[in-house]
């Protein structure tokens, strides 16, 4: 559950500062279900990791459900999915129908991912003829809908989107305890669906786009003091990759190109890696991927991060990967400075670490150099200290 964080920018331009001043907290679902969301005193926006993704459906959609009943009396919630739909949206969005009517749209327009017709489209591809379910153990289903059977979904079109009564089709959809799974294209698009659910009532999920017209649509104040600063270190940067996708090795072809060394292992490999204690460096585990092995190798990195990271600025790729060793390096705080490009959150710790954060599926070929660069660049904006 994760309100939406700022706009992003082309690679070529100035990285996009976090305009609100927010802290992140990060909790794992046992945290919240078994201790209440906690106890800290402090203003955050409470960022739960369900885990949910590789558990059978049944476990998922009980944790779905404590983890909703669990939540703050009166706080708005957005359940964050994984906007490829990978993971098990059916059963704990079925859950989450169970607590209340939820909307649904995983559109991503940044990144040319758009819902027509009820079917997720990538570059104008619809999701089940791309490569990109290639790691998982099924195949993604030729709509939306049909990969969210148990969510008995209704489609809301476009047309209703933009030009409907949106408010009464999300109304009527919903009282039938169906899940609105709505078209989108654009992010005007996403600030129609997202002030028409929130007017009733109604719980909104997918991607992070849809979370940030729910900022949009009902700004927060924070209550974090937009002068306060931390110091930032002077540091080299460890990036960690858990997967070397086709994109991925365009980006670390063009990290190699700006002087930091990366490291191409097996997974095997990945105990005995020793990238030395100084200097930038790089770790990708390549070669194919099997789905069965994807928790042995994100527990690998996380390992490899607790023995070799020498207090060195962190990139994560991955949304497993950086949970995992965020987790092993015991951070459970940040605070978000900038977006060095859609979906590429740099936020800075109470210790001075720079953290780089995005999803393993984003970026063109010039993503990793873009976060070097707006690490850099935090560091220099003001020496010694980053004001958030």
């Amino acid at each position: 559950m994760l309100a939406g964080l700022s706009v992003g920018s082309a690679h070529n331009a100035q990285p996009q500062p976090v305009t609100t001043p927010v802290i992140l907290d990060l909790h794992s679902a046992d945290d919240v279900i078994v201790e209440g969301p906690s106890g800290s005193g402090q203003p955050a926006t409470l960022v739960v990791d369900s885990t949910n993704r590789h558990v059978p459906g049944a476990e998922a959609a009980g944790r779905m459900r404590a983890l909703l009943a669990a939540r703050p009396q009166g706080s708005d919630v957005f359940l964050k999915f994984d906007s490829l739909l990978r993971g098990n949206l059916d059963a704990e969005l079925a859950a989450a129908l169970g607590t209340g009517a939820v909307a649904f749209c995983p559109a991503l327009p940044e990144l040319d991912r758009t819902v027509r017709n009820g079917v997720l489209e990538v570059h104008g591809i619809p999701l089940h003829r791309t490569d990109l379910w290639q790691a998982e153990p099924a195949d993604p289903g030729h709509s939306v809908a049909a990969l969210l059977a148990a969510a008995r979904p209704a489609v809301v079109p476009l047309d209703t989107v933009r030009g409907g009564d949106l408010q009464q089709a999300l109304a009527s959809i919903t009282s039938a305890g169906r899940l609105a799974v709505c078209d989108a294209e654009t992010d005007a698009d996403l600030d129609r669906i997202a002030a028409a659910a929130l007017s009733r009532g109604i719980i909104l999920a997918g991607a992070s786009a849809l979370a940030a017209a729910m900022r949009r649509s009902r700004p927060t104040p924070s209550d974090v003091p937009p002068a306060a600063a931390l110091p930032v270190r002077n540091s080299p940067v460890l990036f960690i990759l858990g997967t070397a996708s086709p994109s991925a090795r365009a980006q670390l072809t063009e990290l190699e190109l700006s002087g930091v060394p990366v490291h191409r292992v097996q997974h095997a490999d990945v105990p005995s890696l020793d990238p030395g204690t100084e200097g930038s460096a790089a770790v990708v585990v390549d070669g194919p991927i099997d789905p069965s092995r994807s928790g042995a190798i994100v527990g690998s990195l996380a390992g490899f991060a607790r023995r070799a990271h020498a207090g060195r600025h962190l990139v994560l790729s991955g949304g497993e990967t950086a949970r995992s060793v965020l987790d092993a390096l015991g951070i459970r705080r940040m605070h978000p400075l900038a977006q060095a490009h859609p979906g590429a959150v740099v936020s800075v710790t109470a210790d001075g670490r720079l953290v780089a954060t995005r999803p393993g599926s984003f970026g063109d070929r010039h993503s990793l150099t873009q976060i070097l660069t707006t690490m850099q660049a935090l560091e220099a904006a003001n020496p010694g200290k980053v004001s958030l």
